[in-house]
């Protein structure tokens, strides 16, 4: 698993950002196959690349820098739509919280298995 720290997703090689989002589309096609995102698309109709690097921004901003914080962020961003957490300020405080990504991550999780269902 890769860690990368706050504010230093755009400083990464282009190699190993590229492996990391590699990494990511593998799994997003993999597991999300027969899945439609919030929008009803599936994942052949959405540029994954593009989806992933735009939302991993989002997530950098939020704090959550490991490849399983990012991924986590990514599903519920997939299932939620990308305004989720405005949607619910208890989310939205604290993903923009002070805490640390493993206080973080279990709690979104959790909210997407309960939002989803």
């Amino acid at each position: 698993m890769i860690t990368i720290g706050y504010g230093q997703s755009a400083l990464m090689g282009n190699g190993m950002r590229s492996d990391f989002i590699d990494r990511m589309e593998v799994h997003f096609v993999k597991n999300f196959a027969s899945v439609p995102n919030f929008h009803g698309e599936g994942v052949t109709d959405v540029k994954i690349r593009d989806y992933i690097e735009r939302n991993w921004e989002q997530a950098d901003h939020f704090g959550i820098s490991t490849e399983y914080g990012v991924c986590s962020y990514l599903e519920a961003i997939w299932y939620l739509g990308e305004d989720f957490h405005e949607r619910n300020r208890t989310l939205d405080s604290l993903l923009m919280g002070d805490e640390e990504e493993a206080e973080k991550i279990p709690i979104l999780n959790e909210y997407v298995s309960l939002a989803k269902n």
